[in-house]
C-alpha cells in the first residue's frame, strides 16, 4: 500500500511537470527577438517585440547590442553583379543602384563597402569596372548608383542630360541613400565605408565626405573637387570635418583651375595635420587615374570610422548635414546659409582682390553653424557652438561611463551635473533601425536647447 501511495504521487507530479511545459513554450534567444524587431512590417509589431525584450528579466541591454552589432538579423543574399532600384531619401524618386557582392557571401561576417559616383553621362553599373578589379580581394562590396538629374545649386533648375554636379540636396541624398539601401539588405562593416568617384563623380565624392563626414571613413577623388555651394567663398569651409577621415585626392593636369584648387585644399588639410594624399598626373588632364589604386585603397582603408571619437568638429550650412558622430544639431539659429544672397563689405580705401575675398570669407564664416565637442575626464561632455539653437548628445559606454553621474557643459554653462542616464534598449534599436548602421550603437540620448 505505501508502495502504491508513493507511485501515485510520482505519477501525479510527473503529470503536472507535463503539463506545465506544455502551456509555458521555451523562451526566445535575445537572437530571435533582434531578429523579430528588424524584420517587423509595422510599428505596432516592432513594439510589441521591444515591450517583450524589456520585460525580460534575463536579456540585458549587451546582449542586445551584441546581437546587433553581429548582424543576426541579416539573411544569405547572392553574390555577382545586381542592379536594383532603390528610393532616394530626399524625395521619393527612385534611381537605379548596381551592387558587386563578393563571392561566398557570408551574411555571418561584416564586409567594408566602396561607395562608387561616376562621372557625368555615367550609370552607376558602368562606373563598377573602374574599381572591380582592385576590390575582389579586399572582403569589400561595391555600392554604385546612377545619379539623378543634377540641379542647379543656386534656383534649383534641373540640369538636363549630360548634367554636371550642382550640390542639390537631392544629389548629395543619392550616395547616403545608396548606402543606406545596401545596409538594410547585406552586412556591412558601417566603420570601413568608403566613397570614390571620377569627375562630376569626384565632385560627390568630396562634397558627401565633407558634409556627411560620419557616414565615411575615407573618400577617393579623381578628378574633383570640394565642391559646394557659393563656391568661389565656401569651397574651403568645410575642411575641419575631416578630421578623422582619410583623403585621397589624384588630379591630372592640365585641367582648368581644378589642380590649383585640389593643391590648395589638401595643403590645408596637411597643415590641420589630417590624413591626405594628394597626386597630380602631368599631362593625363581629366578623368581616372588607374596607376595608383591599389595605393588609394590602401591609403583610405588604412583607417576606421570612431563613432565615439574624443573630439568632434563639425561645420554645417544646411541641417540636413547636422549629424556628427555621438552629435547631431537639430536646429540652426536663425537662417541657413543662403549663397543667392549678396554679401555687402564696405570699403573706405581700394583693397586687393585677395582681401576682398577674404572679408567676404571671414563674413560668411559666421553664418555658418559649428560644433566643438569634447569627451573630458570625470564623465564631462564638453560642447561649444556657433549659430546652435538645439542639438542632441547620443550617449554610450565607450564614451562615458553610464554606471556613473555624467555632466554636460554647453558653452560653458553646466546643462546637467552629475546626472545619470540609463541604458535604454529602445533607444538603441530604434537608432540602429533608422539606416541600419550597426556600427553607430547608443545606449540613450539628451536633447539641448543652446541659450
Amino acid at each position: 500500500m505505501h508502495l502504491g501511495l508513493r507511485f501515485l504521487a510520482f505519477l501525479a507530479a510527473s503529470l503536472a511537470a507535463l503539463s506545465l511545459s506544455a502551456q509555458a513554450p521555451p523562451l526566445e534567444t535575445v537572437d530571435v527577438l533582434v531578429c523579430r524587431y528588424f524584420d517587423a512590417a509595422t510599428d505596432d509589431a516592432r513594439a510589441a517585440v521591444l515591450k517583450t525584450i524589456k520585460q525580460r528579466q534575463d536579456i540585458t541591454v549587451a546582449q542586445v547590442e551584441d546581437a546587433i552589432r553581429r548582424g543576426v538579423f541579416y539573411k544569405p543574399q547572392p553574390s555577382g553583379t545586381i542592379t536594383k532600384k532603390i528610393t532616394v531619401e530626399f524625395d521619393g524618386s527612385q534611381t537605379d543602384c548596381t551592387f558587386w557582392i563578393p563571392p561566398g557571401y557570408d551574411p555571418g561576417k561584416s564586409y567594408g563597402a566602396l561607395v562608387l559616383m561616376h562621372g557625368t553621362g555615367g550609370t552607376g553599373a558602368g562606373y563598377v569596372n573602374r574599381w572591380l578589379g582592385y576590390v575582389q580581394n579586399r572582403n569589400m562590396i561595391i555600392v554604385a548608383p546612377t545619379q539623378v538629374t543634377g540641379r542647379d545649386e543656386i534656383n534649383g533648375t534641373p540640369f538636363g542630360k549630360g548634367h554636371g554636379y550642382g550640390t542639390h540636396e537631392i544629389e548629395r541624398s543619392v550616395p547616403i541613400s545608396a548606402l543606406n539601401a545596401a545596409r538594410r539588405i547585406y552586412h556591412i562593416d558601417s566603420d570601413c565605408v568608403t566613397i570614390a568617384g571620377t569627375s562630376m563623380g569626384g565632385h560627390a565624392a568630396w562634397d558627401s565626405v565633407l558634409t556627411r563626414t560620419d557616414y565615411f571613413s575615407g573618400a577617393i577623388a579623381e578628378a574633383g573637387i570640394p565642391f559646394v555651394e557659393g563656391f568661389q567663398i565656401a569651397k574651403y569651409f568645410f575642411l575641419d570635418n575631416l578630421f578623422q577621415a582619410r583623403m585621397w585626392v589624384g588630379q591630372g593636369t592640365p585641367d582648368k583651375d581644378q589642380p590649383k584648387v585640389n593643391r590648395e585644399a589638401t595643403d590645408r588639410l596637411r597643415r590641420m595635420g589630417y590624413a591626405v594624399e594628394y597626386r597630380q598626373y602631368d599631362g593625363h588632364r581629366h578623368g581616372t587615374y588607374r596607376g595608383d589604386s591599389d595605393k588609394a585603397l590602401d591609403f583610405v582603408l588604412a583607417g576606421k570610422r570612431d563613432v565615439y571619437c574624443k573630439k568632434i568638429v563639425k561645420i554645417v550650412h544646411r541641417l540636413a548635414h547636422g549629424r556628427a558622430y555621438w552629435v547631431r544639431i537639430d536646429k540652426i539659429k536663425g537662417l541657413e546659409w543662403d549663397p543667392r544672397k549678396r554679401i555687402n563689405i564696405k570699403i573706405k580705401d581700394p583693397i586687393s582682390n585677395a582681401e576682398l575675398l577674404k572679408r567676404a570669407e571671414a563674413r560668411v564664416k559666421k553664418q555658418l553653424a559649428r560644433v566643438d565637442a569634447e569627451v573630458l575626464p570625470n564623465n564631462v561632455l564638453s560642447i561649444k557652438t556657433r549659430k546652435v539653437a538645439k542639438l542632441t548628445v547620443f550617449l554610450h559606454d565607450k564614451l562615458v561611463d553610464m554606471s556613473k553621474p555624467i555632466t554636460i557643459r554647453v558653452n560653458g554653462q553646466t546643462r546637467y551635473r552629475k546626472r545619470r542616464f540609463r541604458r535604454d534598449v529602445g533607444v538603441m534599436l530604434e537608432e540602429v533601425r533608422r539606416e541600419y548602421d550597426t556600427g553607430r550603437i547608443f545606449h540613450n540620448s539628451v536633447t539641448l536647447r543652446v541659450y
